[in-house]
């Protein structure tokens, strides 16, 4: 009974052994490794006349390794790139020649109502206009325009400088009338709208009213 139980104990010793080895060589063996991570910033500012401008970016990087070894395999390698920019492109106009297109369709009356009854050359909108704008054809016809206005203001101040000069003489008369029948006061209001007409013999002839042999009758 004694030898029986001893054996008994020796196999139950022997199986708690196994066991425990079969344990230990199941575990699995996991090695971590670091992970590293980058990141750069590089800005650049400028505003070109014409074109685009690269306002920078941001550029980032991350790598990382590791290992898994379950029975003594497995690993694991990861990387990541990303980088983002941004870019802008300005355009300068000639705000000079805007203004002069502008003012031209202001004096000609073209509108955003009445271009669809005018032909294609006279709507500044169209595609014909615009080529003939880029062509130098509307410059061209607006100094030829601005010309004939120059011209046309000659003529009228002509006219008008003309018709002061007959207003002035007729005042002149008036005057000469008024001071022969003895109305000093009105001979000197129409010398002196004569003058302001710019007839210089008014000052001469207001200057003859205040000699003593004029007499008024007023």
């Amino acid at each position: 009974m004694s030898n029986l139980t001893r054996t008994l104990r020796i196999a139950a010793v022997s199986t708690a052994c196994c066991g425990f080895g079969v344990m230990a060589s199941a575990q699995a063996i996991s090695v971590q490794q670091p992970t590293f991570g980058i990141a750069s910033v590089n800005t650049t500012v400028s505003v070109p006349d014409r074109g685009e401008a690269y306002l920078g970016g941001l550029k980032s990087a991350r790598d990382s390794t590791g290992s898994s070894l379950p029975n003594g395999f497995g690993s694991r390698i990861s990387r990541t790139r990303s980088s983002t920019a941004i870019t802008v492109r300005p355009f300068i106009h000639d705000l000079h020649e805007m203004d002069r297109m502008i003012l031209e369709d202001a004096r000609h009356g073209t509108n955003h109502m009445s271009a669809y009854t005018k032909s294609a050359y006279d709507d500044p909108t169209s595609y014909a206009m615009s080529r003939r704008f880029r062509s130098g054809g509307v410059i061209a016809e607006g100094r030829e325009r601005e010309a004939a206005d120059i011209k046309l203001a000659d003529r009228s101040r002509a006219r008008r400088d003309s018709g002061s000069k007959r207003d002035a003489a007729r005042f002149i008369a008036l005057g000469r009338k008024a001071a022969e029948n003895g109305r000093v006061e009105l001979a000197r209001l129409h010398y002196r709208t004569a003058e302001e007409l710019g007839a210089p013999e008014a000052r001469q002839m207001l200057a003859e009213l205040t000699a003593p042999s004029v007499a008024s009758h007023d």
